[in-house]
């Protein structure tokens, strides 16, 4: 009996996840994502997630955030505040996708600490990342240190040097080695300062190698 609610249930979230998108453009689906109680009825933190994207991918982060602020569990919110980050970069509009990432950001810091919000820190760094490769804007660099050094190495510093080693290896594609290893510097662990010069090491190492 277990096992065919556990089979039930996966359908269900696998069918919601596919109908994201069609939801958005209902007017009523709209309606009833705006007006669910995501703290007493139970959905899928996959189907959640492909539900925000949909928004975001439609221009409407406000409500994609208003859903993720609806739930209570920590480790769900921040999956769907990865999801809009995610999305958000890939808007193809810089201006809009930094809005947005903004808004994700912001939700983000009210997650109480520890792992969910570390994580979801990390992926708007990634994301910013993504958008400065994208449209080649090495001035998008500040703007990721400065939400990656909001994420407690106290708790995990797996979170924090990988944001830091994204950013890292921004800079080290673009040739400029010592930017690279300063902003390793950053790393508070000495694990986290290894991995990202390591990354920044492979990077000059194969660039030679092309140049030869």
């Amino acid at each position: 009996m277990e096992k065919k609610k556990s089979v039930l249930s996966f359908f269900k979230g696998h069918l919601i996840c596919r109908l994201g998108g069609l939801l958005y453009l209902s007017k009523n689906g709209l309606l009833y994502l705006s007006a669910i109680d995501l703290s007493k009825k139970r959905i899928a933190p996959d189907a959640i997630s492909e539900i925000v994207k949909s928004f975001v991918l439609n221009d409407d982060v406000e409500q994609a955030i208003k859903i993720v602020e609806k739930i209570e569990d920590e480790d769900e919110k921040s999956s769907a505040l990865r999801a809009v980050a995610q999305a958000a970069a890939k808007l193809g509009d810089k201006e809009k996708a930094l809005k947005f990432l903004n808004q994700a950001l912001t939700a983000a810091e009210k997650i109480g600490s520890g792992w969910p919000k570390s994580s979801a820190l990390r992926v708007v760094v990634f994301a910013t990342m993504k958008i400065a490769e994208t449209t080649n804007d090495a001035t998008l660099v500040e703007k990721a240190l400065k939400v990656a050094e909001k994420i407690e190495n106290s708790f995990d510093s797996y979170n924090r040097y990988k944001a830091i080693t994204h950013i890292a290896m921004f800079m080290a594609k673009a040739g400029n080695w010592s930017r690279a290893r300063s902003i390793a510097e950053l790393n508070t662990s000495d694990d986290g300062k290894a991995y990202t010069l390591a990354a920044i090491y492979k990077t000059w190492a194969e660039r030679g190698e092309k140049e030869k």
